[in-house]
């Protein structure tokens, strides 16, 4: 027996320690949970401000399956048995680990949540009906004390802070073994200090918790499977209960802030738990597990579950309202904005979340709590992303022929975060915290406050993200605007499949764009070169273009020092000259070698004294000259257990090829429209920024111009620091390596982004925020020479779980992406994503087993920040790149470089495609002119309808096997689905409201990316290419490919539960083997 504790403050009393903390969040509940006994459901929907269904109202809506359609915060009045009551057991002195939780907001039912800082309605007393008390596991009811009653205030804590309704007193239940318990500050229990005065319950009754798709509200999901049970029912007749369901019911939960726990295991309810699957009897006495034999366990719907599309339209519909701002600088206190809303970023000292993201916004503080949060620490980097209209442009500062102000000790640039010291005479680096002289031409009086007098005139010490103009010493050569070579493809393949005709045209643009006074005009000069088995050189400094062939294709030269390079301004008659004469050169060619190889390694001298883009165009494999690959069975496979050696590269000529083009500063282009199979992993290889796979003309014209007409920079070099004791360790994206530091680029583009992890040299401090810079080196295409620095300041916590509550899923899912294909020459696909899997099941079972280990077993948690990471696992392994449905080798291969530099907004829409229903655009009112969302599942689709799906890369129309002719006569102008094209340019115009708004919404999806998206229509039970529509939704069941959401989610809950077993396992055995 145990000794007696002396008696604890009541739940709720003040306290010394008490500090203000985040609000608490309350939830709801996804799907059918049960309720107290004598008490319904209407009852509890009152007390949530959800409206109460009467005797006289009629049942909730059916699907056409017969099942009830439930929506979020739906309750269903479930009988349920009275549990058994446990002895009390001693009590010890409260932990002031953690502070009060202030009350805080909800929307209601059916509601969108605005801010996460919202008013909210009180609670009504009399809404919420007192249940009985009575002792419970871990709780224990003080002489003379009453418990509080359910959804009430607690008039003793401090800012309004709801108080759970157990009884006043009342314990934390017993967590797992081994997990990490931080306790209430006021009248709770450290179970640290008393783990043996409980007995460990076991890891089949760990609870669980799930958040709502709102960032506002949480949620329980109950387990599909019949095999999980609750807690025992009490004998009937008894008082008291285990925890219970958060949606408007009894019971208590993990605080949460923004929506999300925090980490606290829920304090025991009056109220029975959450329906998990297993229907239970009961006689007097002693309780049943076996199931009812005419019972069988409810189906859970994908409905049910958290979803992508209302995630992110809560997100969207949160900066919609209002000035539609987002300040860089509360992000210690609330995540930035999904990278899929538009919202405009002010940058008021953090820089800018489109330019650099956290994986975590807190910071874990030492390296073992790092570890156990199975979450990386990593920042995802896009340093030059396109500005929106509202956003003013980055300022640029200019510190003259000194250069911009640095620290002396680890070269850190000036910036925000300094701290000016001596009346202003020195400053502390926020990096390396070391002291510097500040220089006369620099020095400004502190006023009372220490900051600088001057500073509204410093843009360096007001925003965090500035462009410094570079000083001679960071300039190598002389800077001058970037040049553009066509290295164009003149073999018989290329002439056959249209690309020769295709490369003409996009030239043509680009020089009339030039004369237009157009973006094209970056470019100070341009070339034009073509190959097939020889080099083709064009010298236009003459009134008829000459003609220079190139056969040594071992040792390639350039012939020319001037001619090969003209102004479109000076030599445009020259220029549109040769482009007319070239289709009469080469259409009637039988040469079918190429001397790819050659051609690149040709155009890198040319281009490597002045800098800029090459791009080329391919067909074929390159077979003759430097550079040739041999032809590999592009459908060879080695097994799911070993890596594909289509994927390694034969030679490393390319590699060598695209690390020597970025240190003079040139970039490849490559625009394949592939005859057979090319071994894009082997060519692939080079610096390159764009990989196009289209045999369609006019598509690929409109690509190539728009990307070249894309803002970018050249010849660039980038260093990431990081504050602290952190220390840069892993660097993924398509870059060349200097040294260990620094790493280089060809040229960066607006949607080019990297991912850089990190390590820790010590334990960090928890009162000093941890700053990061990252600063690039580049030359603009205007030809001046500057450094871009970007500062980011995050938090530093002890608590893991702030570390959860602020960690962001798309930083983690661009980190996994770009992680897994650094490896896909090493690890076998399969395996990648069986890795991305676990890691992703460890980090959710980490959470379960620190923040809500007193959650059933047969209930699945999910942190508020995570719940949409199961969704994103399943489409991880669905998607072009990873996906076995993916056959041919060199598609996989230009999904997967495409995706290792993906901008941030386009990989959440890449692995979960956006789906518009064109046919209910004249349902929508006058100002709404984007139709609501629908989920990638055939069960949402409709077969009269018609659907567009954007995937980032491409855009799909579905039409529907019964879709109305009259539908198709006002959007597509034809009467029939068989007289539809299947690859048409666009939508035609047509004098009818649903034209022009089916043109216009694509019009707006077509202008959030700087590509063009090729357009493609799949009819419904017609056309083969419908297996990519059906691949498309994520949602669905897949055979062989992947299971559906639903049986994912059991899938990782089992996963979840086996790392929670196993762990539990492991610390056992380490604490047996210590006592022994």
């Amino acid at each position: 027996m145990q000794p007696q504790q002396p008696p604890r403050p009541m739940y709720g009393a003040p306290s010394a320690t008490s500090h203000p903390s985040p609000p608490l969040q309350p939830v709801q509940t996804y799907g059918q949970q049960p309720l107290a006994n004598g008490h319904s459901a209407s009852q509890y929907a009152q007390s949530y401000g959800q409206a109460p269904q009467t005797s006289g109202q009629s049942p909730p809506p059916q699907s056409a399956y017969g099942q009830p359609k439930t929506g979020y915060g739906q309750v269903s009045p479930l009988a349920s048995a009275p549990v058994p009551p446990m002895p009390a057991q001693g009590m010890v002195s409260p932990s002031p680990m953690r502070p009060p939780m202030p009350f805080s907001p909800a929307a209601s039912a059916g509601t969108i949540p605005q801010m996460q800082n919202m008013p909210r309605p009180g609670y009504s007393p009399a809404m919420n009906p007192p249940l009985p008390q009575a002792p419970h596991p871990g709780m224990m009811n003080l002489p003379g004390q009453q418990g509080f009653q359910p959804g009430m205030i607690n008039p003793l804590n401090r800012q309004g802070m709801v108080s759970p309704p157990s009884q006043q007193g009342a314990m934390n239940p017993p967590s797992q073994q081994g997990a990490i318990n931080p306790s209430y500050q006021q009248g709770t229990v450290n179970p640290s200090s008393q783990q043996e005065s409980y007995p460990p319950r076991p890891s089949s009754q760990q609870g669980s918790y799930i958040p709502h798709p709102s960032s506002q509200q949480g949620s329980y999901i109950p387990h599909p499977s019949s095999q999980q049970g609750p807690y025992p029912p009490h004998p009937a007749g008894q008082q008291g209960s285990y925890p219970a369901h958060p949606s408007g019911q009894q019971g208590s939960f993990p605080p949460q802030v923004g929506g999300m726990a925090q980490g606290v295991p829920p304090f025991p309810s009056q109220q029975q738990p959450p329906y998990t699957g297993m229907p239970t009897q009961t006689s007097p006495g002693r309780p049943m597990y076996a199931p009812q034999a005419t019972a069988a366990p409810p189906k859970i719907s994908a409905a049910q579950m958290p979803n992508v599309v209302a995630v992110q339209e809560a997100d969207e519909a949160r900066y919609s309202s209002g000035e539609g701002l987002f300040r860089s600088s509360i992000i210690s206190d609330m995540l930035p904005p999904m990278p899929t809303t538009d919202v405009t970023i002010v940058d008021d000292g953090n820089c800018s979340s489109q330019f650099m993201r956290s994986t975590l916004y807190h910071i874990p503080n030492s390296e073992d709590l790092a570890a156990s949060s199975k979450l990386p620490l990593s920042l995802i980097v896009q340093p030059f992303a396109k500005r929106t209209p509202r956003q003013s442009p980055v300022p640029v500062v200019d510190f003259g022929v000194n250069g911009p102000l640095r620290c002396t000790r680890c070269r850190a640039y000036i910036n925000v975060f300094v701290q000016f010291l001596r009346g202003g005479r020195t400053f502390e680096c926020n990096i390396c915290t070391m002291n510097n002289d500040v220089p006369d031409e620099y020095f400004c009086n502190l006023d009372a406050s220490g900051r600088r007098s001057d500073i509204g005139q410093r843009p360096e010490l007001l925003y965090g993200t500035v462009d410094f103009v570079a000083s001679k010493e960071y300039i190598s050569k002389k800077p001058e605007p970037p040049y553009l070579l066509f290295v164009i493809d003149t073999s018989r393949s290329s002439i056959q499949n249209g690309a020769f005709a295709s490369a003409l045209i996009a030239i043509r643009e680009q020089m009339e764009a030039h004369l237009n006074g157009g973006e094209a005009k970056t470019f100070q000069k341009m070339g034009i070169i073509t190959f097939d088995k020889n080099i083709s050189v064009y010298d236009l400094r003459a009134s008829e273009p000459q003609i220079l062939v190139m056969s040594d294709i071992h040792e390639p030269f350039v012939p020319l020092n001037d001619g090969l390079f003209f102004d479109p301004l000076v030599a445009s008659e020259q220029a549109f000259a040769l482009l007319d004469r070239l289709p009469s050169l080469f259409t009637e060619t039988r040469i079918v070698d190429s001397c790819f190889g050659a051609a690149a390694a040709f155009a890198l001298e040319a281009m490597k004294s002045h800098g800029g883009r090459v791009v080329l165009f391919n067909t074929t494999l390159p077979n003759v000259g430097i550079g040739l690959l041999r032809n590999r069975d592009s459908a060879a496979s080695s097994g799911a257990d070993k890596v594909n050696p289509l994927v390694l590269s034969q030679s490393d000529f390319y590699s060598k090829l695209g690390a020597q083009a970025a240190t003079f500063g040139v970039s490849y282009v490559l625009v394949s429209t592939p005859s057979g199979f090319m071994d894009i992993a082997t060519i692939g290889n080079p610096v390159l920024h764009k990989f196009g796979s289209d045999t369609h003309g006019k598509t690929l014209v409109r690509d190539l111009n728009r990307f070249l007409a894309k803002p970018f920079v050249f010849d660039a070099i980038l260093r990431l620091r990081a504050g602290g004791l952190l220390q840069t360790a892993e660097y993924y994206g398509n870059f060349s390596t200097l040294n260990q530091t620094d790493y280089q680029f060809g040229a960066i583009d607006c949607d080019q982004s990297i991912a850089v992890t990190f390590m820790y040299d010590g334990k960090l401090p928890e009162n000093e925020p941890v700053t990061f810079q990252c600063a690039i080196l580049h030359t603009t295409p205007s030809g001046q020479r500057r450094i871009r620095v970007h500062n980011l300041s995050l938090t530093v916590t002890s608590l893991i779980a702030n570390v959860f509550r602020m960690a962001d899923l798309d930083s983690l899912i661009q980190y996994s992406c770009k992680k897994a294909i650094s490896q896909i020459k090493t690890v076998p696909i399969p395996t990648l994503v069986n890795h991305f899997h676990i890691r992703s099941a460890q980090a959710l079972g980490s959470y379960r087993k620190f923040c809500a280990s007193a959650m059933p077993a047969g209930q699945l948690v999910l942190p508020e920040s995570l719940k949409l990471l199961p969704i994103f696992c399943l489409a991880f392994s669905k998607c072009s790149a990873f996906s076995p449905s993916v056959t041919q080798i060199d598609v996989r291969m230009t999904a997967l470089f495409s995706m290792m530099s993906a901008a941030m907004t386009e990989l959440p829409v890449h692995f979960y495609p956006r789906l518009f229903p064109l046919h209910r655009l004249l349902e929508l009112p006058p100002d709404q002119t984007i139709p609501p969302r629908i989920r990638l599942s055939q069960e949402f689709l409709e077969q009269h309808g018609i659907y567009l799906l954007d995937n980032g890369s491409q855009l799909l129309l579905w039409v529907g096997s019964m879709v109305d002719p009259e539908a198709l006569s006002k959007i597509f102008g034809v009467a029939q689905v068989a007289a539809l094209p299947s690859y048409p340019d666009n939508l035609p115009e047509l004098a009818n409201p649903a034209s022009q708004r089916a043109r216009q919404l694509i019009e707006m999806v077509q202008s959030r990316y700087d590509k063009n998206l090729s357009f493609q229509i799949i009819r419904q039970s017609v056309d083969p290419s419908e297996v990519h529509w059906q691949h498309s939704m994520v949602e669905d069941a897949q055979g062989s490919l992947g299971p559906s959401y639903v049986d994912f989610l059991c899938r990782l809950h089992n996963q979840i539960n086996h790392e929670m077993n196993s762990a539990s396992l492991a610390e056992r055995t380490a604490l047996l083997s210590f006592l022994q």
